[in-house]
């Protein structure tokens, strides 16, 4: 169901002009947020990947930066002797460098059908879709590979992560192209947890993952999946929701709408508003036990907030975390 109800003249901030429309998306939607590709500070972890780029990896050998010198060791390349401390000490030394690692950026977006519900600013989907573009600019400005899955309910879209505009440009080509966005009947999300398996396939140790969601869906398959991409992967739960979803107004008699026909529910009872936030509560809280207990971090995206500063103070609070390559 979907509802889009107007809003105060006085909640008009300047950042809602960047949704062009409150149901879709379009690539210029997209693009535009290569104007804030400085705004969310993507931290490095412990970034474990094989592949050469912009992060420092605990891995020791040839590379960019000099750590320190140890005794020479058989195998060791005569390039790397550290001949002032040699001459100093009389030994062989050899230099040790850090080696630089990129990284990979998995975006899982929802596209199914409770993401297409608003009474502020924009659907759930657009929400999610403008957030994933801001994250994926910035991931691109720093060298990372973007790539993700989309979700549509009974199907899904895989993109391979790539680096550089080029790869970033494919990757808001695909969520602009997604079915869901002209689709009337859109089939809820029943996927979740083979969807996360399959993007913890695709995902390298040492990966930076978001799920932008209202996380409906979420059970305990979902959870197991979740706990095992944290185990190698940083992982952020983007939790996006409507302010209506949290609390329901006192008014009484509400309109929802799904675009063909129109219902009203009664609001008016405390008593009913009460279990009602109480519920919402409730999930919130298993999201938060969730991330705490698998070492996740748990980021809130209400759709009414300026999606950008939310991003980015939710990273700027990202506790930072040593990931390693064992089990």
């Amino acid at each position: 169901m979907a509802t889009i109800l107007n809003t105060r003249s006085e909640q008009h901030h300047l950042w809602k002009k960047r949704y062009s429309s409150p149901d879709t998306v379009t690539i210029a939607d997209l693009v535009q947020y290569k104007q804030y590709d400085k705004a969310i500070p993507l931290r490095s972890q412990a970034i474990t990947g094989m592949q050469a780029g912009g992060y420092r990896s605990p891995f020791r050998g040839r590379g960019m930066e000099f750590i320190e010198a140890r005794p020479y060791q058989p195998g060791d390349d005569i390039r790397h002797l550290d001949w002032r401390i040699t001459a100093r000490l009389g030994k062989p030394h050899s230099k040790i460098f850090q080696e630089e690692r990129e990284r990979a950026v998995l975006l899982y977006i929802d596209l199914t059908s409770t993401m297409f519900f608003a009474t502020r600013c924009a659907f759930k989907s657009v929400v999610a879709a403008h957030t994933a573009a801001a994250v994926a600019w910035n991931a691109c400005r720093v060298g990372d590979r973007v790539g993700g899955l989309l979700a549509l309910g009974d199907t899904s879209s895989e993109i391979r992560p790539q680096k550089g505009k080029r790869g970033l440009l494919h990757f808001l080509h695909r969520i602009h192209e997604a079915p869901a966005w002209k689709e009337r009947h859109r089939p809820p999300n029943r996927l979740m947890a083979q969807e996360l398996l399959r993007l913890r396939r695709v995902a390298k140790p040492g990966g930076l993952i978001l799920i932008f969601s209202d996380m409906r869906a979420f059970d305990s398959e979902t959870e197991l999946e979740v706990g095992q991409l944290s185990r190698h992967n940083d992982v952020i739960l983007c939790h996006i929701f409507d302010i209506f979803e949290q609390s329901l107004p006192k008014q009484g008699k509400l309109p929802i709408t799904n675009g063909r026909q129109t219902m009203h529910v009664q609001t008016g009872n405390s008593r009913f508003r009460k279990q009602y936030e109480q519920q919402f509560f409730l999930r919130q809280q298993y999201l938060q036990t969730l991330s705490l207990k698998n070492g996740l971090h748990y980021l809130p995206l209400p759709t009414h907030e300026d999606p950008i500063e939310t991003l980015r103070h939710g990273f700027i609070r990202r506790p930072m975390q040593k990931r390693g390559t064992n089990p």
